[in-house]
């Protein structure tokens, strides 16, 4: 029932009378806390357990409400006897206490001595329960102080070595397809004395150059090539010397496909022709545009016996081209040499022999002498040893079409990688793998 202002609560029916207690004994009447729910009281306590607990001492006796030493009484000797200096009066028993008194009392914890937690484990996180972890060792630095060349710097020292950086491109093969060709002169189809059913020469040219084309050919050498051909000539391929020397020099000359190549360097040397005299015929260093392979092309004419027998100037003129063959490829650059030779087996043997060069059609020299293809001509495709030739086509129907009075020849050559020699040198520089090799033709390595 509710309360009303003013009024007391109504007093409890009396209890049986109890003994008073002896007078040094007073009587403390519990506080309103008593009265709180247990479980109050039960949180209070642990918490100052807990408390007592962190700071490593005994449970303080204001939470427990009693001493930190064994549970004793105010007038109780440690063995539970009456103290020293306690009345001989005989004391009444004490009432037994009520329900309310006793779930008070439960709630008063015995003295408790807290036992410091184990140490945590090493590496452990630090904190009140535990000791620091000690920190990790600071170590001191070190500094890596590696220069790391640049290309430029790279290029100056192996250029003390004799070496020269080469392009991406010396890494690939160097394919193409060569030809060697008399073109049969102007003057040699002219007029009431030329031969019969040939074109004029211009036109023959445009007809030339047209199978040269359909070949894939892209350099080839030209032989009686005259001023009016060679004008025709030029409109589809690079040629030296052609029109830009004299008449006499420019009947042999070198054409190439400029998509395919660039001009290096062009010359021309002293070759025995007619009679002994010489002619001026050229070799030009080209460049592969896709590869950087630069290859040496030579191309010549020999006497042939029209005038007399000429067999001394031939040989005398492969002794020449020969030599020539041998200076140019010093340094490690391919060589090819075309050109109207007036010999067949006789110069295949005769210049492999004095150049180590191998032909088109397989003549070439081995260790028990010369072998000589099945069907040897006048007209000659040769190459260095580091040049590979296949599919040696020997073409007649020039001669049947009256194009010339010669075949057409050409073949597939390919030169290996530059990187292959065994005397370069790679170099991994800032992720990117560069290559030194010998310098060749044209090549400076200071």
């Amino acid at each position: 029932m509710s309360k009303e202002p003013g009024r007391r609560r109504a007093s409890r029916p009396s209890r049986p009378s109890r003994p008073a207690p002896p007078s040094r004994r007073l009587e403390v009447r519990r506080p309103r806390l008593a009265r709180l729910s247990i479980a109050a009281l039960a949180g209070a306590a642990v918490l100052g357990v807990g408390l007592a607990a962190s700071q490593g001492g005994m449970v303080p006796s204001a939470l427990t409400g009693t001493d930190a030493g064994p549970a004793t009484g105010p007038d109780t000797a440690p063995g539970g006897a009456a103290a020293a200096g306690s009345s001989d009066v005989p004391r009444p028993s004490a009432p037994a206490p009520t329900a309310r008194e006793t779930a008070a009392r439960s709630t008063t914890a015995a003295p408790v001595r807290s036992t410091p937690p184990a140490p945590a484990a090493v590496g452990s996180r630090p904190g009140v329960y535990g000791p620091p972890v000690p920190p990790a060792p600071v170590l001191p630095g070190v500094r890596i102080n590696k220069h790391i060349p640049t290309v430029e710097e790279l290029r100056e020292e192996y250029a003390e070595k004799g070496l020269v950086l080469v392009d991406a491109g010396a890494r690939e093969e160097t394919d193409f397809r060569v030809a060697t060709f008399n073109m049969l002169g102007s003057s040699h189809t002219r007029g009431p004395s030329g031969r019969k059913g040939f074109g004029s020469g211009p036109s023959r040219a445009g007809r030339a150059v047209g199978e040269l084309r359909s070949q894939g050919v892209s350099v080839v050498g030209l032989q009686e090539l005259q001023r009016d051909q060679a004008a025709v000539v030029e409109r589809s391929y690079a040629l030296f010397p052609g029109t830009s020397r004299s008449a006499a020099d420019g009947e042999n000359s070198i054409a190439w496909d400029t998509s395919v190549w660039e001009l290096v360097q062009s010359e021309t040397s002293s070759i025995p022709y007619f009679g002994g005299r010489t002619r001026q015929m050229p070799h030009v260093l080209l460049e592969h545009l896709q590869t950087g392979q630069r290859v040496w092309f030579g191309n010549y004419h020999n006497p042939a016996d029209t005038h007399g027998g000429a067999q001394r100037w031939r040989d005398a003129a492969v002794a020449r081209e020969a030599a020539l063959a041998e200076q140019l490829t010093a340094d490690g650059t391919p060589m090819i040499i075309t050109g109207d030779m007036n010999d067949r087996e006789q110069y295949g043997c005769s210049m492999s022999a004095q150049s180590g060069m191998h032909a088109s059609d397989g003549t070439h020299q081995s260790g028990s002498g010369c072998v000589v293809s099945e069907r040897p001509f006048i007209d000659w495709i040769m190459g260095s040893s580091a040049i590979e030739f296949t599919d040696h086509v020997r073409d007649d129907s020039t001669a049947s079409r009256k194009i010339s009075d010669h075949p057409m020849i050409h073949t597939s050559a390919s030169v290996p990688a530059r990187t292959e020699d065994p005397d370069c040198t790679s170099v991994r520089n800032r992720g990117e793998q560069l290559w030194f090799c010998p310098p060749r033709a044209g090549e400076d390595a200071e």
